[in-house]
């Protein structure tokens, strides 16, 4: 704003949504504290069901050593 790249509306705009997004990263942060051994775990496990339920990948039809 102070070398005129964006107007003061643009400005004050970007000012107020990066704000939010500090707001909403400090508090994804505050409850990822909070709960976080218990979202790992649930995720941990969901992570291990999906690989469970994957088909192999297969293999290259050119194998070059």
């Amino acid at each position: 704003m102070r070398r005129k790249y964006v107007t003061e509306d643009a400005g004050a705009e970007m000012i107020r949504l990066a704000s939010r997004a500090i707001g909403a990263a400090t508090r994804l942060l505050a409850y990822l504290d909070a709960n976080g051994e218990e979202w790992k775990r649930s995720f941990s496990e969901a992570s291990e069901q999906a690989q469970c339920h994957l088909e192999p990948e297969p293999e290259p039809r050119n194998r070059e050593p």
